[in-house]
């Protein structure tokens, strides 16, 4: 009697995953991919999804809590497991607006963190103490009140717009060249049998 595990022994002891799994029938499955490598990759989806639920559900009732608008809600989870977070955010023109809902949401969630960003708006953002949802307050570039000022210099290296040249056409004498090789090269008999040659072949 072999040892050897049939095809159907194996099928039967590989793990499977329900058919009416709906977090399984909406994940990609890569064809590289076994029953234990999409089975994890189910599971980390269904992590996911229930962190984000959690989340939606403590932005909800922070809003209806501190009466405030509805923020732009962002569909990714930055982050991933335990440690992932939904971004929320309002985004403003003008800067009585913005002071208005930083500090809205500085007395509803907790203290603000303010930064400058390159093109000169401004973001305040705070993580909620559950870890779940990360605030942001975020003030246009034309109504900042910050000013660009020179602090230093470094060096970078840049690419510069150099012109191509440009070709035209011109008629020009050049010289035109030949080789010409000293008598000595070629004997002149043998030179005088071959012109002879070609002379009897026409």
């Amino acid at each position: 009697m072999s040892d050897t595990i049939t095809t159907d022994e194996a099928q039967q002891d590989a793990p499977t995953i329900p058919t009416d799994d709906l977090i399984a029938a909406t994940t990609q499955r890569w064809k590289w991919q076994n029953d234990d490598n999409f089975a994890s990759s189910v599971e980390r989806n269904r992590s996911t999804r229930d962190r984000k639920a959690l989340a939606f559900v403590a932005i909800a009732r922070t809003i209806a809590d501190n009466d405030l608008p509805w923020p732009i809600v962002d569909q990714y989870v930055y982050g991933r497991d335990d440690s992932a977070v939904v971004v929320v955010s309002y985004r403003v023109d003008e800067l009585s607006t913005f002071r208005l809902l930083a500090r809205a949401v500085r007395r509803a969630v907790g203290g603000l963190q303010t930064k400058s960003n390159e093109d000169g708006s401004l973001t305040a953002t705070v993580v909620s103490s559950d870890g779940l949802v990360a605030w942001e307050v975020m003030l246009a570039a034309s109504s900042s009140p910050c000013e660009q000022v020179q602090v230093g210099t470094e060096t970078k290296v840049t690419r510069e717009e150099v012109t191509p040249p440009r070709y035209r056409e011109v008629e020009k004498e050049v010289p035109v060249f030949e080789w010409k090789c000293p008598p000595s090269v070629l004997d002149a008999d043998l030179l005088a049998e071959a012109e002879q040659a070609t002379s009897d072949d026409e």
